[in-house]
């Protein structure tokens, strides 16, 4: 077996770049024409890869199928993961991820209620979990799991004052569990209505109208509230917690924890799900009902994931995740060997080259993989060799 060439799926999401990924992937000519939002390495129905060999394509899941096991590696399904490069302009809906318990019940239930795949209030679109890793590529900013109530209560009274003392003191102040407090909150936050919605926003415009401040809650809100005027999930930054990478860091995102990515690009690795529950910053379907069966309602102190380094020029990114395994080669060389599962790579900037062994003619092969390119290794290619003059990223399969 060879390595083969892989041709990414692009999703066109309105929060996309309209210029970073088609120049990524070497397609500038599509900038400016409409935002490239995501792109795609897998086999999940929404976005097919296809494998590209001698000038053909075809899609991932059938050469797959062909030989699963020579490709996949013993004992392994289906390809479990979905690998993606984000391209982040503005910023995504505050969303969580059902367990796989929870995703099962809410694709049967869905199902019995004849709900399409592709209407818009269906929230389970498949019957996974989805827990995912975020490496950074440039600069990036996220939002990811609930601050604790005393920091939530000193930030809004010292940022938002009118608005928390009219609106939010009253839910934060109960004499209640931590848990309740953090359901309490969510749920005013999602259901106000009419016009104590009207007040609530004119007071967090009013309140931050001649704040000046450099922090950076301030001036997320400020941005989304240019966004979404109408949406008390502006206030998100006030009760999540700001995370800023910078290249190479990343943030693991288990089930039940909310969060959003606000700017920037990176790697993302995860589950092969695409079931999401949203929770504002977003025109798109929110189902406050599920969203609060899903979330996890407890402090969280966020930590940024670092790599563990292996060699010089090569390290791993762990996470509890039985689906998938990040990694990163840096400048200089790497060999791996006793591989068991399919890979696929993606090289971020400069370049690389690949040495390996045929496994059917027993010949040496290599591969010249540019900036931009992603290739997938099949498991039977047991060891290769990567000469790298910048940065390339591997999905694989923990062994």
């Amino acid at each position: 077996m060879k390595i083969q060439e892989l041709s990414p799926f692009i999703q066109h999401y309105a929060w996309g770049h309209m210029s970073w990924l088609q120049k990524f992937m070497n397609h500038p000519e599509a900038a400016e024409k409409e935002p490239w939002a995501e792109m795609w390495l897998g086999i999940h129905p929404k976005g097919m890869t296809e494998v590209i060999t001698a000038g053909e394509r075809r899609p991932l899941i059938e050469v797959i199928d062909e030989d699963k096991e020579r490709m996949l590696g013993e004992g392994v399904a289906k390809l479990p993961l979905l690998y993606k490069i984000l391209a982040i302009a503005e910023p995504l809906s505050i969303q969580c991820h059902p367990s796989i318990a929870q995703a099962k019940e809410g694709f049967r239930r869905e199902e019995e209620q004849s709900i399409s795949l592709n209407a818009p209030n269906r929230n389970y679109k498949d019957q996974n979990h989805k827990p995912e890793i975020l490496c950074a590529i440039t600069q990036f900013t996220a939002m990811c799991g609930f601050r604790s109530i005393e920091v939530i209560k000193d930030l809004m009274n010292t940022l938002i004052p009118s608005a928390y003392e009219s609106l939010l003191k009253n839910v934060l102040e109960k004499d209640t569990t931590e848990e309740q407090l953090y359901r309490d909150l969510l749920y005013r936050i999602l259901t106000i209505s009419g016009e104590e919605r009207k007040t609530l926003m004119s007071l967090i415009s009013e309140d931050l109208e001649h704040n000046e401040s450099l922090k950076i809650e301030v001036r997320l809100i400020k941005r989304f509230l240019s966004l979404y005027p109408e949406d008390p999930a502006v206030l998100a930054p006030l009760y999540l917690n700001v995370i800023e990478l910078a290249p190479g860091e990343a943030l693991y995102q288990p089930a039940g924890e909310m969060h959003a990515y606000v700017e920037g690009i990176g790697v993302e690795l995860m589950a092969n799900s695409d079931n999401v529950l949203r929770g504002g910053l977003t025109p798109k379907h929110i189902d406050v009902e599920q969203l609060m069966d899903v979330v996890i309602f407890t402090h969280i102190d966020k930590q940024k994931s670092y790599p563990t380094e292996i060699t010089p020029s090569f390290s791993i990114y762990e996470t509890p995740s039985e689906e998938f395994l990040l990694s990163k080669v840096s400048k200089g060389l790497v060999s791996l060997e006793g591989r068991s599962s399919l890979e696929m790579l993606i090289q971020a900037d400069g370049e690389s080259r690949i040495e390996y062994i045929d496994s059917e003619s027993g010949l040496p092969q290599s591969v010249q993989v540019a900036s931009g390119s992603c290739y997938l290794i099949p498991s039977e290619i047991s060891s290769y060799k990567i000469a790298c003059t910048g940065s390339l990223f591997i999905a694989g399969v923990p062994q």
